[in-house]
C-alpha cells in the first residue's frame, strides 16, 4: 500500500516552469501574429475571377510575392486589380486588347492590359513549372503596366522573360529561351515615313 504524498518543488524549479510557460505563450502569440501577417499579405493579392483553368488562388499570392522580391515594382497600386485569369483553347475566339483574336497554336498565355485579364492556353497545369512560369510572366506584365507607362506594350517583354527565366532557374530548370527572338519581340515598332 502506497501513501499519497505531495512532493514540494523548490522555488527555482517553479521559476523555470513559469519561464517555460511564458516562452510557450510568447511563441503561440508570435505564431498567431505571423498567421495574421500572412493573411494580410494574401489579402493584398488582387481578387480575380478564375475560370476555365485549374489554378489554386494561393498560387497567385506566391507568384506576386516572388515578383515583389525580385523587382522594384512593389505592391499593386490602390485601385489596380487583376480582374480575371481565364483558360482558353487553341482556335477559340477571345477578345484581346479590344479585338477578336483566334488563339494561335504557338500562344501559351497572354495578358490583356486594357481589361487586366490573363489568358492561359489549355492544357495548363499548376503542377507543371513551365506553365506556372508562363503565368508568372503574365503577372509581371500586370505589375509592369500598373507601375508605369511604357513606350509600347512589347517593351515589357524583355524583363518579363528574364524574370520567367530566373524563376525557372531557381527550380533548376533551363527555360530554353531564344534571346534573339525575344529582343526582336521586345522592340517598339517605329513609324516609317517615306
Amino acid at each position: 500500500m502506497h501513501a499519497n504524498t505531495r512532493k514540494t518543488r523548490p522555488a527555482g524549479a517553479m521559476l523555470a516552469f513559469a519561464a517555460l510557460l511564458a516562452a510557450a505563450l510568447l511563441t503561440l502569440t508570435f505564431l498567431a501574429f505571423a498567421d495574421r501577417s500572412t493573411e494580410a499579405r494574401a489579402s493584398e493579392v488582387p481578387p480575380c475571377e478564375i475560370s476555365g483553368v485549374a489554378l489554386e488562388p494561393a498560387l497567385l499570392g506566391e507568384l506576386f510575392d516572388w515578383i515583389d522580391r525580385n523587382t522594384a515594382y512593389g505592391p499593386t497600386p490602390e485601385g489596380e486589380r487583376l480582374r480575371a485569369v481565364r483558360g482558353c483553347d487553341v482556335g477559340e475566339e477571345i477578345v484581346y486588347e479590344g479585338v477578336v483574336l483566334v488563339v494561335p497554336s504557338e500562344l501559351r498565355a497572354a495578358y490583356d492590359h486594357e481589361e487586366k485579364v490573363v489568358y492561359l492556353v489549355r492544357p495548363w497545369s499548376d503542377r507543371n513549372p513551365h506553365d506556372v512560369a508562363t503565368l508568372l510572366h503574365e503577372l509581371v506584365h500586370f505589375r509592369q503596366f500598373a507601375a508605369r507607362d511604357w513606350p509600347c506594350p512589347q517593351a515589357t517583354e524583355w524583363e518579363a522573360y528574364k524574370l520567367q527565366e530566373r524563376w525557372l532557374a531557381e527550380r533548376g530548370i533551363d527555360a530554353g529561351l531564344d534571346w534573339v527572338q525575344i529582343l526582336l519581340l521586345s522592340r517598339c515598332k517605329r513609324d516609317v515615313h517615306p
